[in-house]
């Protein structure tokens, strides 16, 4: 997640999603992990569950961690991709090691951590290239499902890793459902984090969030010091109470059309307060340059409809 420059304090904590948790209202649907596609009962006794989480940043995964536990506490296994090298706040190798010693904490194998180095903040300059790295990995891991960053235009970087994850999940064989968590978005004028851009007929799912589990969220936050101006102030107003009453959302990706903004009006990337503002016209671009590769997998030139259900 990028910090922000600016008066508005919102846009320099968009780690501050973990926060916005005391807002969600009550803990709503969860869903199980699929098991595997197409076979029979012998396969879906035997195939090892596998999901993909595929971050823009290496502190993006505060938002979705308490699912990330989860999963390896069902015995499923974790991949976790990384698509950009986080140096605009701060050393890269740094970053690194911060997601490293936190994922060791949620108990993902380091084995199974992949950081391809893109540059930050300039992601969807490079959308084939980070496509093709996360899909190589995918085809081996073969995921029942993919999670990323949501599609909501707070971040082009966060926009781009979930454009990257919607082609892979597409381009797999077995097409596992893609899910999307949210971090931070300006809706109708209003900036907000951890909240979704509402999509009629897509319905906000919530990993229910036991003793254990706010434990990890709130202890992830001392993993990232060199990010300590950001989350030392959340742990300063975390509310334990508040945080297992709500939940942590996330919800399966509705049917974008990624050459449109994920919401009118301005996009948080846009805003002048930004240290990198890009036009959401540079994402189009990117978008329609992937479209019109040979590496798009509903073929050059044509648009991918999303995963079916």
């Amino acid at each position: 997640m990028k910090r922000r420059c600016g008066k508005n304090p919102s846009f320099h904590a968009p780690a501050a999603a973990i926060i916005a948790a005391l807002m969600l209202p009550p803990l709503l649907p969860v869903h199980t992990a699929r098991a595997g596609a197409g076979g029979g009962a012998a396969e879906k006794e035997t195939k090892e569950e596998t999901v993909l989480y595929v971050f823009a940043h290496q502190d993006d995964e505060v938002c979705i961690a308490a699912r990330m536990r989860s999963d390896v506490a069902a015995g499923r296994r974790v991949e976790a991709v990384w698509t950009t090298r986080g140096d605009k706040s701060g050393d890269p190798e740094v970053r690194e090691k911060e997601a490293r010693a936190a994922m060791a904490f949620v108990g993902v194998p380091d084995s199974a951590l992949h950081f391809l180095g893109f540059e930050d903040q300039n992601s969807h300059a490079t959308l084939v290239e980070a496509y093709l790295k996360t899909l190589e990995i995918a085809l081996k891991a073969q995921p029942d499902e993919v999670f990323s960053n949501a599609y909501e235009g707070g971040n082009i970087d966060h926009d781009a890793a979930h454009f990257v994850a919607a082609m892979v999940s597409r381009a797999l064989p077995d097409n596992p459902p893609h899910y999307e968590f949210p971090l931070y978005n300006s809706y109708r004028g209003t900036y907000q984090v951890a909240k979704f851009i509402p999509r009629e007929g897509v319905e906000t799912l919530y990993t229910p969030l036991t003793d254990e589990l706010v434990d990890v969220k709130i202890k992830m936050l001392d993993f990232y010091p060199s990010q300590k101006a950001i989350t030392g102030i959340l742990a300063s107003l975390v509310n334990r109470k508040q945080l297992k009453r709500t939940g942590e959302p996330y919800r399966r990706v509705p049917a974008y059309d990624y050459l449109e903004p994920p919401t009118d009006g301005v996009l948080g990337y846009e805003l002048p307060a930004n240290r990198t503002p890009h036009a959401f016209a540079d994402f189009r671009q990117a978008v329609a340059d992937f479209y019109n590769s040979p590496h798009n997998p509903a073929g050059a030139g044509g648009q991918t409809a999303p995963a079916k259900p």
